[in-house]
Order: C-alpha cells, then sequence, then structure tokens
C-alpha cells in the first residue's frame, strides 16, 4: 500500500522483498523445526519418577488428546453428514437465468 506503480520503487522495496522471500523459504520452516524438536525433547524425556509429559498423571494426557479430537470430529461428522441438496430459490442464486448472469 506504500508503494504507488506510479512512483519509482522505494530504497527499502528490493531489501525488504529478499529478506521476505529469504524468510518464508529458509529461516521460518529450520525456526519451527527446532520449536517442534525443543518441545518433543521435552515432551519425552522422563523425569527422576520415571514419567514423561512433565509428570502428569495419563488421564490429565488422554484428556488434552480427547479434547482436540472432539473439536475435529465436531468439524468433521457434519461435513459428511449432508443427505440432500438444497435448493434455490429463483433471482436469489447468482447463477439463476433471471439475474442475468451466466
Amino acid at each position: 500500500m506504500s508503494c504507488n506503480k506510479e512512483e519509482s520503487d522505494s530504497w527499502w522495496v528490493n531489501p525488504f522483498c529478499f529478506w521476505w522471500s529469504f524468510s518464508i523459504k529458509y529461516f521460518i520452516p529450520w525456526a519451527l523445526y527446532l520449536l517442534m524438536m525443543w518441545g518433543l525433547k521435552s515432551d519425552i524425556t522422563l523425569d527422576a519418577k520415571g514419567k514423561g509429559y512433565g509428570g502428569y498423571h495419563y488421564c490429565w494426557q488422554l484428556l488434552g488428546f480427547l479434547i482436540p479430537l472432539i473439536g475435529l470430529l465436531c468439524f468433521l461428522i457434519p461435513l459428511f453428514c449432508c443427505t440432500k441438496a438444497e435448493t434455490y430459490q429463483k433471482g436469489i442464486d447468482s447463477d439463476s437465468e433471471e439475474t442475468g448472469k451466466i
């Protein structure tokens, strides 16, 4: 928005485009990979009692797994449960012949 095509490019446009493309392609994937691996390492490392995941009881771990799974199922089940096609009223559908659009 700050660049007008009528005017010449500002001095910062080319360095910004380079930095943005470099970050998206090379920096962000490695940063996300390292963060995920550090989180995985802290999750699977056992403490002095031989428990992982911060020593939480297994019921809390199961609950932490089930809640996102229930949310995913609440999204996916209605997605595949449509039993009849929608009916369109004349003049309301943007593709109808009365509106003149094809």
